[in-house]
């Protein structure tokens, strides 16, 4: 499990670069309006005590879904399920690379005594 400090800078970094990499990956103009529910769901799913990344994923993509089926059903712009679930799927990937990344390179401060 992931202590509270670097949970809280984890899910900092997810804030900031999820919506940024989920912008930019390789059909990411199929699922545009799903981004913020992407971006929560990676975010809520690295806060599930002892899932597996498998898991985390699994979760992620669900919730994926259910927002594709809730603004399908809402509304005029219909979003394509497959293009959307491909879309996703390579964009958390992309996403969790880029954090895992930028933490690797992170150089701790060290807290005066």
């Amino acid at each position: 499990m992931i202590k509270t400090d670097e949970m809280n800078k984890w899910l900092t970094l997810a804030s900031i670069f999820a919506p940024m990499v989920l912008a930019n990956v390789k059909g990411a103009e199929k699922f545009a309006p799903a981004i913020p529910a992407v971006t929560n769901a990676i975010m809520e799913a690295q806060q599930i005590p002892g899932a597996t990344n498998e898991e985390k994923k699994a979760h992620v993509m669900s919730i994926t879904s259910s927002f594709v089926t809730a603004f399908n059903a809402a509304g005029k712009t219909q979003l394509d399920p497959v293009a959307v679930a491909e879309a996703a799927s390579g964009g958390v990937d992309t996403t969790i690379k880029v954090i895992k990344a930028i933490d690797a390179t992170h150089i701790p401060t060290t807290r005066a005594a």
